[in-house]
């Protein structure tokens, strides 16, 4: 298995298979965490996740969850998300490279504005069709958001569309750069 730096695994995945999908965090400064801490962000590359991906196949063929691991895997494009759940599913080793997937290999990655990050998870809402029970409810995110979907979508994608119509991006900057923990 490749893993870069520490990894960690919530107890309530203890029964659950680890696999990195990045290493590092797109943002790497809250004062709360150490984890990713002089680790620059990178995604794991899609044949390093296709092996660790074929030995959990090997060690648990039967595994029901498979938790990806890393600061943000959902800093991916859509088209890389669904890629690599493709690969998990049917254990397809198709992998197109995107642009943000070339950046952050080489460094360029910078992370998105604050309505640019609801947009995207507006855009995973909307595009994921699998049946998911969706956490992307920590205080650092201007905009909480538990879904089970596709049962919740369309509620939460308006609620996420409420935020973006009535919310200037200075509000949201100025409520990240307000979060103590964040530094």
């Amino acid at each position: 298995m490749h893993f870069t730096g520490r990894t960690w695994r919530p107890p309530y995945e203890a029964h659950s298979v680890i696999i990195q999908a990045t290493s590092g965090c797109t943002y790497n400064k809250c004062k709360f965490c150490s984890l990713y801490k002089n680790e620059c962000f990178r995604m794991s590359p899609i044949e390093e996740f296709e092996e660790d991906l074929a030995e959990i196949k090997s060690y648990q063929p039967n595994a029901r969850r498979i938790f990806w691991t890393g600061a943000n895997p959902f800093a991916m494009s859509y088209e890389n998300l669904k890629l690599r759940a493709l690969t998990v599913r049917d254990s397809l080793t198709l992998f197109p490279g995107t642009e943000l997937y070339q950046m952050a290999q080489q460094g360029l990655f910078v992370s998105a504005e604050e309505k640019e990050r609801i947009r995207e998870l507006q855009i995973l809402i909307n595009n994921l069709n699998i049946r998911t029970h969706l956490f992307a409810n920590t205080v650092s995110n201007f905009t909480p958001v538990t879904a089970y979907l596709p049962y919740d979508r369309e509620k939460v994608t308006n609620e996420l569309q409420f935020v973006l119509d009535n919310t200037d991006e200075r509000e949201m900057q100025e409520y990240r750069n307000n979060l103590k923990s964040l530094g």
